[in-house]
């Protein structure tokens, strides 16, 4: 970037502390001389006449030619270095007013994104990968950085790609998340009266319920199942007689088509009975089991989350 072309400022702000570098503007035979007519002892850093390192070449060998031309050419290499801090600056504060319209919440809103000057669009993925790497930012590639600007403009609604250190970049419709991969662990819970299935959300077991229609209550007939009830996460092949469907739908498209995000599908609740029938989808969708409110049941379910969780979906 800017900053990296620039090379050194005289002042840095680093962390906690503030690096002043004095002397930036003077040569090193200004430095020679005045220790000569000072009488001013000083060390030789050995590494700076080892050819291998590339800032010797560039001094021994290329910066010579370049004053024969022009004695004065550090002099220009200072003053375009100012000049591309002074832009810097300038980008630097146009892409923190791009931030506060498109980053909220450790999400891109893919929407007002897209609006956005090509050039803020990638000073926006580098800040927040520099947020999310930190001291760590070398893993990042030039090719991380296109691959998640092209997954910001794919016309696919759920997609995502691998980054460096167990992380993943994930688009859900018009959102990006840059968070850690998700390894989703099979789970199985017999569903008596009430469950907790985790911090988030719960299902349980009520006497009575005024809602007449809400995918978050299940009321069924006991004598047309097969107890006890079981909750899962789901499986490749599952299916389910949808309620008013009138035929049997893959869960895996139910999902697509309620846009339950991607890396949401694999931990979602699935209430089945004893012999693995799908009854319910909490939250989602409800099976030809569930009955109306003046039908006959003898069991009613709820399905609780979190206020936080229900942000979740609804985006």
């Amino acid at each position: 970037n800017l900053k990296g072309y620039a090379g050194f400022k005289k002042e840095t702000i680093y962390k906690n502390y503030e690096l002043l570098r004095p002397l930036i503007h003077t040569t090193k035979k200004e430095i020679l001389e005045y220790n000569l007519q000072n009488n001013i002892e000083y060390r030789n850093d050995q590494s700076n006449e080892e050819k291998r390192y590339t800032r010797n070449r560039i001094r021994k060998n290329i910066l010579p030619l370049l004053k024969n031309e022009n004695r004065k050419v550090h002099r220009k290499f200072l003053k375009f270095s100012e000049e591309l801090y002074s832009i810097e600056n300038f980008l630097e504060n146009m892409t923190k007013n791009a931030l506060t319209q498109v980053y909220n919440s450790d999400k891109v809103n893919l929407q007002e994104f897209k609006k956005l000057d090509p050039l803020l669009k990638k000073r926006i993925i580098e800040w927040i990968l520099m947020q999310t790497y930190q001291n760590e930012i070398d893993c990042i590639t030039n090719k991380h950085l296109q691959n998640i600007l092209d997954l910001c403009t794919s016309t696919k609604p759920n997609q995502w790609i691998s980054l460096p250190k167990g992380k993943i970049a994930r688009k859900n419709y018009n959102y990006l998340y840059i968070e850690e991969k998700n390894h989703s662990v099979p789970y199985h819970m017999i569903l008596e009266n009430s469950v907790k299935i985790n911090e988030q959300e719960a299902i349980l077991k009520v006497e009575e319920c005024p809602i007449k229609k809400s995918n978050y209550i299940l009321r069924i007939n006991s004598k047309e199942i097969k107890l006890p009830l079981h909750i899962r996460n789901r499986k490749e092949k599952d299916k389910m007689e949808v309620k008013n469907l009138h035929g049997s739908k893959k869960v895996k498209d139910i999902f697509v088509n309620e846009k339950i995000p991607l890396n949401k599908r694999n931990t979602w609740p699935i209430v089945v009975d004893d012999e693995d029938t799908l009854l319910w989808i909490p939250g989602v969708k409800k099976s030809q089991f569930d009955k109306n409110i003046d039908e006959e049941y003898d069991i009613i379910y709820k399905y609780v989350i979190s206020e936080e969780k229900l942000d979740e979906y609804d985006e």
